[in-house]
């Protein structure tokens, strides 16, 4: 009985030792935490591409949260997907997964810390905002997760899909809209209608070398874009761009991930 007893106690002991170390280590990387976004604060605004920059960092009830402001034609499909949490939820967690070592030190403490995150995305005028939120659970899950990196990529595929079709149509030029995104195995297609009264597909046809070359010249400084290519590559998925006549139907079909 006293071995028992002796047994029961050593086993409430250690895990006393084990709360209380789990405890300290928690409230050390909120300490962490606190003090890092203080200096992050200091740094605002922060630019994180040519199209976002990271405008405000608070935290406050175990909860960190950011406000990430988009240039108008990227918020666009955010704030179509206003009612759609887990479209948004993908897409930004697939973004996530994404980045490099370096720029996950925030949501590293924040899991250590136990603590929510929230990201506030607006637009350059801040009257519009959409909200997305995790727990340290999901975090932790989204950053550590393992798997295929084939299919990892190909989920990062399918979250953008989802999210730049809520862009459509988009108007790029007053000759060219575009009418469609769409993923499949092999390749990631952007769909565009051409005006013909301003373009002859035919003359595109002959110069889909030269229109290639311009696609890749205006994307090279498109971190975003890069990312995309990088995952399209990663899951052996070609980016096509396809051009059709809306008066012919004549169609060209450039395959940017082509040498």
């Amino acid at each position: 009985m006293k071995q028992i007893i002796y047994s029961l106690s050593i086993g409430m002991l250690a895990c006393i030792i084990m709360c209380s170390c789990s405890n300290n280590r928690q409230s050390q990387a909120s300490a962490k935490l606190e003090k890092g976004i203080k200096e992050m604060q200091k740094d605002l605004p922060m630019i994180i591409s040519p199209m976002m920059k990271m405008t405000d960092i608070s935290y406050k009830n175990d909860v960190v949260k950011v406000t990430y402001t988009l240039v108008d034609q990227l918020f666009s499909p955010f704030q179509k997907a206003k009612q759609d949490t887990e479209v948004l939820k993908r897409a930004f967690s697939t973004n996530l997964r994404t980045m490099d070592e370096s720029n996950l030190t925030l949501f590293r403490l924040i899991i250590e810390a136990k603590n929510n995150f929230e990201a506030a995305i607006t637009n350059q005028s801040r009257e519009e905002n959409v909200q997305v939120r995790f727990s340290s659970d999901e975090l932790d899950r989204i950053i550590n997760q393992k798997g295929d990196p084939k299919e990892l990529a190909h989920e990062f595929l399918e979250a953008q899909c989802d999210l730049m079709s809520l862009q459509i149509p988009w108007t790029i030029d007053f000759v060219t809209t575009m009418v469609k995104v769409e993923l499949t195995d092999t390749e990631f297609r952007y769909y565009y209608d051409i005006d013909e009264t301003a373009a002859d597909m035919d003359a595109m046809s002959e110069n889909a070398e030269i229109i290639k070359g311009n696609i890749r010249n205006n994307l090279s400084n498109s971190p975003e874009a890069q990312v995309l290519f990088k995952n399209a590559q990663t899951a052996g998925v070609d980016v096509i761009y396809i051009y059709q006549g809306a008066t012919t139907g004549k169609t060209v079909r450039v395959n940017i991930m082509e040498n």
